[in-house]
């Protein structure tokens, strides 16, 4: 992306660079005489802090060697002041002025030098973490769309042979497709996960979003899970916030299914509530199913993790860390507080800014 004005095309990144070296050395000079002008002037030493400006435009403009050489040339008008004021008598107090003040100058001088050169580190890596997470999240976008198409076909295809000549196939045979079907799909779901777990970062839609109409959404889609297992959703008033609205219907929605989904022999009941928390908005998801041992709760937000039976309850491992991930994305943090047979909650915060 480029500007254009008068005085042609410039990237927005050229503005950020260090000036030439004769454009600083010129104007540090220029300070310096000023300082050094005033000082005469005045027929005083009270403006000791006024030679650290042409120091410190050449210490940070320039670097090391730049600062050094200017706080060599303040430590002459320094000296040559401290020396007049003197009037060419108070030769030892001058020195001694003159050696307090260029300790002072140099350390200054190395001081905003290192500072900048670690500032300009700081900022390079900053440039180079952010390019390295852009460029995994198109890998793993461009990743997710083509391993998803030979998937497809290998599901189309062991569907084809069941359809085909399942009747001519024994019963291990048609077992065998049937795992390897199961298999197929559930790299599918794993590869959808990963695509929108990639995509959390890359959602840079802030806005004002209604959590109660969102959570209307989510209960739409969540219709058929809902019915099948006879689960009673009790939702109180949720409040705006802001955030993203793909993201915070991820969010709820995630969290709704693993209420139904890790479920007991008793009838599923979930009640999700909100509540302000200082600068916060703090959110609560309570269900009674199975729960989970609270010396497992950390273990529940890390990738792939399971925790519970994948033959009972079938999963990527990928949900949980897609919430946390979203939760840290609007500012705020999620737990979990459970206990094994009775159910969990949830819980986590999202800022009001």
């Amino acid at each position: 992306m480029t500007i254009h004005n008068d005085t042609g095309t410039r990237r927005p990144s050229d503005w950020t660079k260090k000036p030439p070296l004769w454009a600083t050395i010129g104007v540090s000079l220029l300070a310096l005489a000023l300082v050094g002008y005033l000082d005469y002037a005045t027929g005083k030493l009270s403006i000791l802090l006024f030679y650290f400006l042409p120091i410190g435009i050449a210490a940070w403009y320039g670097g090391r060697w730049p600062g050094l050489i200017l706080s060599f040339l303040a430590l002459g008008v320094w000296f040559r002041a401290s020396y007049w004021l003197y009037e060419y008598s108070g030769l030892a107090s001058a020195a001694w002025e003159t050696g307090i003040a260029g300790g002072m100058f140099i350390t200054f001088a190395l001081l905003l030098s290192s500072l900048r050169n670690a500032r300009a580190r700081a900022q390079a890596a900053m440039e180079q973490l952010a390019r390295s997470n852009q460029e995994l999240q198109e890998f793993a976008y461009v990743a997710s769309h083509d391993l998803q198409e030979p998937i497809r076909v290998i599901t189309l295809f062991l569907e084809l042979l069941q359809r085909q000549y399942g009747e001519k196939l024994d019963a291990h045979a048609n077992e065998f497709i049937g795992h390897a079907t199961d298999s197929a799909e559930r790299m599918m779901q794993m590869i959808r996960d990963l695509l929108a777990y990639s995509r959390v970062e890359s959602d840079t839609t802030l806005q004002d979003v209604n959590c109660g109409e969102v959570m209307c959404q989510v209960l739409e889609n969540l219709q058929p899970a809902i019915a099948e297992s006879g689960a009673m959703v009790q939702v109180d008033a949720l409040p705006t916030v802001k955030g993203s609205p793909t993201l915070l219907m991820r969010l709820f929605q995630n969290l709704l299914s693993n209420a139904i989904k890790f479920r007991g022999p008793r009838t599923p009941v979930v009640h999700m509530a909100a509540r302000q928390a200082g600068g916060q908005w703090g959110f609560s998801v309570q269900d009674n199913g199975i729960g989970l041992d609270h010396r497992q709760a950390d273990r529940a937000f890390i990738m792939f993790e399971r925790i519970h039976d994948r033959s009972k309850y079938p999963g990527t491992g990928i949900g949980l860390a897609t919430c946390k991930r979203i939760v840290e994305r609007h500012g705020g943090r999620i737990w979990v507080e459970s206990t094994p047979g009775e159910g969990s909650t949830f819980y986590f915060t999202i800022s009001k800014r």
